[in-house]
């Protein structure tokens, strides 16, 4: 076991797109479309307060999966992917773009090829031997213990932003996920504190009615969408063969796609600091526009 496995698997998931972006293969676009979608699943997961990433990784084989899952633990491949982008800022930052991440894996190549293995000592001597700095720090707060990014701050070094538009609206949030089997109401998983978990609504509970009229799988969004944020709906779901009915108070979420785009007054240095993360030139016109996509 080793609590470097979200390096090793989650810096994959990191390189693959930036690989397929350099080589032409996607549009700058579809690279920041992929980026959005991690963003946002991120930021749903109850577990990235819960587990660390070096935990993630020294129980991935031994991991449980399913409502548990979604609460208490992380992927050490999508929070992989973050844990590196993060540490690629950093570094990138540390050295004014001398030095990236893709550097620390060459750096690894060279001195640790099979059959020798690396620890943790000796990715952060790798990392101080190429910023000069010492990187435990950076180490606990986002190996070590849970983390959650400051995203737009990060984006910000590379002239980039996250936005629902530039008129951004919300809908309802119940906080819960269907299985989708059988074309069913059957739920898969409750997200800790949202509002389903305020309800005591659980897991495997099977939903049959919204204020006492028939709801079926696919029409509960069109049904959920006919309130409002801070309305309360009674909700009648089966739980081992007993029907019950629970009170559910409906939050906000975002509404739409999130996406990531230009800031308004790009400088040079970011342009610098998007090039040297990406090894790409700068994907806007001076309008905030996409130069090259296949939309």
């Amino acid at each position: 076991m080793t609590d470097l496995l979200w390096m090793a698997e989650g810096s994959t998931s990191y390189f693959q797109n930036q690989l397929l972006l350099r080589a032409g293969v996607i549009t700058a676009k579809e690279f920041f479309d992929d980026l959005s979608q991690r963003i946002v699943l991120n930021q749903q997961n109850p577990g990235r307060e819960v587990q660390s990433i070096a935990e993630a990784s020294l129980g991935q084989w031994s991991s449980t999966w399913g409502d548990y899952a979604v609460n208490h633990s992380v992927n050490i491949y999508s929070e992989g992917y973050l844990a590196s982008m993060a540490l690629d800022f950093s570094l990138l930052s540390d050295t004014q773009l001398a030095h990236s991440y893709r550097d620390v894996h060459k750096a690894l190549y060279q001195q640790y090829k099979i059959p020798l293995s690396y620890n943790v000592t000796d990715v952060q001597s790798i990392l101080k031997n190429l910023s000069g700095k010492d990187y435990q720090s950076w180490w606990k707060e986002y190996v070590n213990q849970p983390f959650s990014l400051p995203f737009d701050e990060l984006l910000d070094h590379a002239g980039l932003i996250t936005t629902y538009g530039k008129s951004p609206k919300t809908e309802v949030d119940v906080g819960m996920v269907l299985s989708g089997l059988h074309n069913d109401l059957t739920i898969a998983s409750v997200l800790k504190k949202g509002p389903a978990w305020n309800a005591g609504i659980a897991a495997g509970d099977e939903i049959v009615a919204i204020n006492g009229l028939k709801v079926t799988a696919d029409g509960l969004t069109k049904r959920l969408n006919d309130f409002n944020v801070g309305d309360t709906i009674k909700l009648s779901v089966f739980r081992d063969e007993r029907l019950k009915e629970l009170s559910l108070l409906l939050t906000e979420q975002p509404k739409g796609d999130l996406s990531i785009e230009s800031v308004d007054k790009v400088t040079d240095g970011q342009k610098a600091f998007y090039k040297a993360w990406l090894g790409v030139e700068w994907p806007f016109d001076d309008k905030g526009e996409w130069i090259n996509t296949t939309d």
